[in-house]
């Protein structure tokens, strides 16, 4: 588990900082109007960030069984059914 919360964090620092970083520096240097490459390039970094978002279930389904089960559950259908759902809400469910 540590080792996963290790590239979690290690994946949100390389995609955070780089964007930080970038709007300290250019806050510092550019005041308004701000040149269209500018607003470019922190519409590109503003993805970067976010693509962090897409990687941490990807992340956590290679690096934990938990995980994997959970997901090959939900995306194959094994043992999840509607009558197991139902049961799991109301222990008296009859189907």
């Amino acid at each position: 588990m540590a080792t996963t919360m290790g590239v979690v964090l290690g994946t949100y620092l390389v995609c955070y900082v780089p964007v930080a970083l970038y709007n300290i520096i250019i806050n510092q240097l550019y005041k308004p109007p701000v040149p269209f490459a500018i607003l470019l390039g922190n519409r590109i970094f503003n993805v970067v960030y976010k693509f962090q978002c897409v990687l941490n279930p990807f992340i956590y389904g290679y690096k934990n069984a938990a995980f994997r089960k959970g997901y090959k559950k939900l995306l194959c259908g094994e043992g999840s059914d509607f009558s197991d759902a139902m049961a799991f809400q109301n222990p008296n469910f009859k189907m």
